[in-house]
């Protein structure tokens, strides 16, 4: 613990650290992955303080630009002049939370990556069609006219190729979104 004055009312105020020794296995992380791995872990710690708390971050600088000064961790190289974007989608659930991403892919190579939380329960299921409307957001934000989605998910590919049968309830408003989104690009195709 260390104290710092308070300039306005010149009261001591306590000021609180907390601290993670890594694994022997996390100690061989990347220095990426070791910031990220602490961010994690202090959120979890602090879990019973950001539930019922809205939190601002305030910062002077651009905070992006200061954890990824390189440019070459926002973008990967990747083949030249593609001839459509395409999105890797993929959906995460455990009992402790669940999360969905997607990385759309432009005709020349750059990445754009797209994350989110999901703060309520669900199957992985679920996940996965939220990450691929997720993803498909994503490209109608950018105008994209022609679309390749890639997805580990067979049950959300393959019920969007009208292949497989949609037998849960729970499902039926995602599938349905999933197709009125389609509607959006002169070409989609689901592999």
């Amino acid at each position: 613990m260390l104290g710092q004055e308070d300039e306005s009312t010149h009261a001591e105020q306590a000021i609180y650290y907390m601290s993670k020794k890594f694994t022997e296995w996390e100690s061989n992380y990347l220095e990426i992955e070791k910031m990220c791995c602490a961010l994690v872990w202090v959120m979890q710690r602090l879990q019973q303080y950001t539930l019922y708390h809205t939190i601002h971050l305030l910062s002077k600088a651009n905070s992006l630009k200061y954890l990824f000064d390189n440019e070459g961790i926002l973008q990967v190289d990747g083949e030249e002049d593609r001839p459509t974007w395409m999105i890797y989608f993929d959906g995460a659930v455990n009992s402790i939370r669940s999360g969905i991403g997607a990385v759309l892919i432009s005709p020349n190579g750059r990445y754009y990556p797209v994350i989110a939380k999901i703060d309520f329960p669900c199957a992985n299921n679920v996940a996965e069609y939220e990450a691929c409307i997720l993803g498909l957001q994503a490209a109608i934000d950018f105008k994209v006219k022609e679309l390749k989605v890639f997805g580990d998910s067979m049950l959300t590919i393959f019920q969007t190729l009208g292949q497989w049968k949609r037998k849960e309830e729970k499902l039926v408003p995602y599938y349905e979104y999933l197709e009125e989104l389609t509607e959006n690009f002169e070409k989609v195709t689901f592999t």
